[in-house]
Protein backbone atom coordinates (compact mmCIF):
# COMPACT_ATOMS: atom_id res chain seq x y z
CA UNK A 1 0.00 0.00 0.00
CA UNK A 2 1.30 3.57 -0.82
CA UNK A 3 2.33 6.01 1.20
CA UNK A 4 0.03 9.16 1.55
CA UNK A 5 1.80 12.32 -0.74
CA UNK A 6 2.48 14.25 2.41
CA UNK A 7 3.98 11.54 4.54
CA UNK A 8 6.13 10.81 1.41
CA UNK A 9 7.23 14.65 0.41
CA UNK A 10 7.80 15.21 3.87
CA UNK A 11 10.26 12.23 4.23
CA UNK A 12 11.69 13.16 1.42
CA UNK A 13 12.09 17.03 1.07
CA UNK A 14 11.75 17.92 5.01
CA UNK A 15 15.03 18.45 7.14
CA UNK A 16 14.09 15.89 10.47
CA UNK A 17 14.85 18.41 12.65
CA UNK A 18 11.83 20.60 12.05
CA UNK A 19 8.40 19.40 13.96
CA UNK A 20 6.26 17.85 11.40
CA UNK A 21 4.20 21.28 11.61
CA UNK A 22 6.92 23.10 10.51
CA UNK A 23 7.48 19.89 8.18
CA UNK A 24 3.84 20.44 6.69
CA UNK A 25 3.86 23.93 6.01
CA UNK A 26 6.98 23.70 4.22
CA UNK A 27 6.54 20.65 2.04
CA UNK A 28 4.58 21.02 -1.38
CA UNK A 29 3.48 18.44 -3.81
CA UNK A 30 4.54 18.95 -7.19
CA UNK A 31 1.03 20.02 -8.97
CA UNK A 32 0.81 21.27 -12.89
CA UNK A 33 1.89 25.27 -13.39
CA UNK A 34 3.99 24.73 -10.56
CA UNK A 35 7.32 25.59 -12.04
CA UNK A 36 5.64 28.75 -13.90
CA UNK A 37 4.56 30.09 -10.43
CA UNK A 38 8.28 30.15 -9.94
CA UNK A 39 8.77 31.82 -12.31
CA UNK A 40 6.42 34.48 -11.73
CA UNK A 41 3.76 33.35 -14.52
CA UNK A 42 0.41 32.37 -14.09
CA UNK A 43 0.09 28.56 -13.79
CA UNK A 44 -2.30 28.73 -17.24
CA UNK A 45 -0.45 30.04 -20.41
CA UNK A 46 -3.18 32.01 -21.71
CA UNK A 47 -5.42 32.90 -18.75
CA UNK A 48 -6.63 35.88 -17.55
CA UNK A 49 -6.83 36.27 -13.92
CA UNK A 50 -9.30 38.79 -12.25
CA UNK A 51 -9.21 40.73 -8.82
CA UNK A 52 -12.17 41.79 -6.81
CA UNK A 53 -11.76 44.07 -3.47
CA UNK A 54 -13.15 42.63 -0.30
CA UNK A 55 -16.64 43.90 0.07
CA UNK A 56 -19.96 43.67 1.47
CA UNK A 57 -22.68 42.77 -1.00
CA UNK A 58 -26.40 43.50 -0.45
CA UNK A 59 -29.79 41.41 -1.39
CA UNK A 60 -30.24 43.88 -4.15
CA UNK A 61 -26.55 42.86 -6.32
CA UNK A 62 -25.27 46.28 -5.15
CA UNK A 63 -21.93 45.75 -3.03
CA UNK A 64 -20.04 48.37 -1.03
CA UNK A 65 -16.07 47.56 -0.75
CA UNK A 66 -14.73 46.94 2.70
CA UNK A 67 -12.08 45.65 4.37
CA UNK A 68 -13.86 43.36 7.40
CA UNK A 69 -16.82 42.14 7.61
CA UNK A 70 -17.30 44.44 10.60
CA UNK A 71 -17.76 47.63 8.47
CA UNK A 72 -20.26 46.56 6.75
CA UNK A 73 -23.73 48.59 7.26
CA UNK A 74 -26.69 46.53 8.05
CA UNK A 75 -28.33 48.21 4.07
CA UNK A 76 -26.70 49.78 1.65
CA UNK A 77 -26.22 53.45 2.50
CA UNK A 78 -27.30 54.07 -1.62
CA UNK A 79 -29.78 51.54 -1.78
CA UNK A 80 -31.31 50.82 1.21
CA UNK A 81 -30.90 46.91 0.78
CA UNK A 82 -30.31 44.33 3.44
CA UNK A 83 -26.44 42.97 3.95
CA UNK A 84 -26.13 39.83 2.50
CA UNK A 85 -22.41 38.39 2.80
CA UNK A 86 -19.08 39.39 3.30
CA UNK A 87 -16.32 38.21 1.22
CA UNK A 88 -12.19 39.06 1.30
CA UNK A 89 -10.61 39.53 -1.67
CA UNK A 90 -10.46 37.51 -4.47
CA UNK A 91 -9.01 36.51 -7.86
CA UNK A 92 -11.05 34.96 -10.32
CA UNK A 93 -10.54 33.21 -13.53
CA UNK A 94 -13.48 32.31 -15.65
CA UNK A 95 -13.18 29.03 -18.10
CA UNK A 96 -15.75 27.66 -20.32
CA UNK A 97 -16.03 24.17 -20.07
CA UNK A 98 -19.31 23.36 -20.74
CA UNK A 99 -19.77 25.33 -23.16
CA UNK A 100 -17.81 25.82 -26.44
CA UNK A 101 -16.38 29.40 -26.88
CA UNK A 102 -15.08 30.47 -30.12
CA UNK A 103 -12.74 32.87 -28.21
CA UNK A 104 -11.33 30.59 -26.38
CA UNK A 105 -11.42 28.16 -22.75
CA UNK A 106 -10.13 31.90 -21.25
CA UNK A 107 -12.71 34.14 -22.93
CA UNK A 108 -14.23 36.80 -21.16
CA UNK A 109 -17.16 36.45 -23.33
CA UNK A 110 -18.93 34.13 -25.31
CA UNK A 111 -20.48 35.72 -28.89
CA UNK A 112 -22.84 32.26 -28.98
CA UNK A 113 -24.59 33.71 -26.33
CA UNK A 114 -26.69 36.42 -25.69
CA UNK A 115 -28.28 37.32 -21.91
CA UNK A 116 -30.93 36.12 -21.32
CA UNK A 117 -33.14 39.75 -21.02
CA UNK A 118 -31.78 40.55 -23.97
CA UNK A 119 -29.77 43.96 -22.60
Amino acid sequence: MEQPIVDRIVRVCVPSHKSRRQQQRTALPDYPGQDRLTKGLPPLPGAEYGAFAAACHYVDGSFVEAAAESKCGKANPKTGAAFNFWHPPLVTLHLWIWYPNPTGVYGEFNPLLTPFNND
